[in-house]
């Protein structure tokens, strides 16, 4: 038969999990068995807004390990913000965005927009290419980083 289309998988399995969260792990019904939940997510541009690390830190906080990805080369204004939560956050781990996919092929990938008026400009879908390159070699699951 046809495998499911991504979407519907990741459906499938996020609908899995019901049972109870214990110290940073979630029983799964299918498997009978504790699992850690490792979370990706991801943050591109010239500016991170501090509400960005409060969803992080939402996730760390409902027991996931999260792994913030950035590109160093626009962070230096934040480390320090970075460092803190760390400290706080033992489930927190920042990695190099440029590991997964060059800044210079990065910066190449900004989305115009459409128009003259530019509609719809950004990151998009850059990002999404993005996770699902994380998806694929790291396996876990996606939470966007304005979505905590």
């Amino acid at each position: 038969g046809m495998s499911p289309p991504p979407a519907a998988a990741a459906t499938a399995a996020a609908s899995l999990c019901v049972r109870g969260r214990r110290r940073g792990r979630v029983k799964l019904s299918n498997m009978g068995s504790d699992v850690r939940v490792r979370t990706h997510t991801f943050w591109i541009g010239a500016t991170m807004p501090t509400w960005v690390l409060r969803c992080a830190e939402s996730y760390v906080k409902t027991g996931h390990d999260v792994w913030l990805w950035l590109y160093a080369q626009e962070r230096s204004g934040e480390m320090h913000m970075l460092q803190a939560m760390k400290s706080r956050h033992s489930r927190l781990r920042t990695c190099d965005a440029s590991q997964i996919i060059p800044y210079d092929v990065a910066q190449r990938m900004y989305y115009h927009g459409m128009g003259p008026d530019g509609r719809w400009q950004g990151w998009a879908p850059f990002s999404d290419w993005f996770r699902c390159e994380i998806l694929a070699r790291y396996g876990g699951w996606w939470g966007d980083a304005d979505g905590g």
